[in-house]
């Protein structure tokens, strides 16, 4: 599995900036990605990309985080 990527949205969805790739530890299979430049209350909505074997790719739903 390739390094996943996060996608950031404004408040009304639009894709904020290109997606930005995460840490990939292969060992814990986790992925990692500090978001800076945010104040408290700000909501926060993105997704993750997934590459996976045989060209396959998988997209988390939107979260939303405050």
């Amino acid at each position: 599995m390739a390094a996943p990527y996060f996608f950031l949205f404004n408040n009304q969805g639009v894709l904020i900036g290109d997606p930005i790739q995460m840490q990939w530890n292969a060992i814990t299979r986790t992925a990692t990605y500090a978001l800076t430049g945010q104040t408290a209350g700000n909501k926060v909505s993105f997704l993750v990309n997934v590459a996976l074997e045989a060209g396959k790719v998988l997209f988390t739903e939107r979260v939303v985080y405050t």
